[in-house]
């Protein structure tokens, strides 16, 4: 999706232009449509997210565990399966993700857990809030993700 009117001269193949819409900025929201699926595109390269060392949860500057959506079923597997199933509820109050053999976690600050998320996600409630510090070392097959672009990081 581009602004109105900012279109690019030529579009690649497989694509097709279709200027029926008059928004400018970023995307906010859908309408609903079940036609098809918005996703807001995150600037800079695909590795999105920096593995800190030592393994553990990830922490606040004063030690403390984010809020949190975890699932013992969507994206566990891999770092990636896990980042993509959190970038379907990114918000401002987003840091991070941790995967571990068992859960897949998507971190936000305290008190802004997204009002909707996919299903097989429970919400969990913990203090931390602003960027994402460390990783604890207390969970030795767990991984902490920071998400680097948010501007609040």
């Amino acid at each position: 999706m581009y602004d109105f009117g900012g279109l690019p001269a030529s579009t690649p193949d497989g694509f097709h232009e279709d200027i029926s819409g008059s928004g400018t900025g970023p995307i906010h929201s859908t309408d609903g449509s079940e036609e098809a699926t918005c996703y807001k595109y995150l600037p800079g390269d695909d590795n999105s997210f920096e593995a800190l060392a030592p393994a553990g949860y990830c922490t606040d500057a004063s030690g403390n565990y984010y809020s949190s959506l975890e699932s013992e079923t969507i994206g566990v597997g891999t770092a990636e399966s896990c980042q993509n199933a959190c970038l379907q509820s990114i918000t401002d109050a987003f840091r991070g993700s941790f995967l571990d053999e068992y859960v897949c976690g998507c971190l936000y600050d305290a008190g802004n857990l997204p009002t909707t998320y996919p299903e097989g996600f429970k919400a969990i409630d913990y203090s931390g809030t602003g960027p994402i510090a460390q990783a604890d070392g207390s969970n030795f097959d767990g991984t902490c993700y920071k998400y680097l672009h948010n501007s609040n990081n």
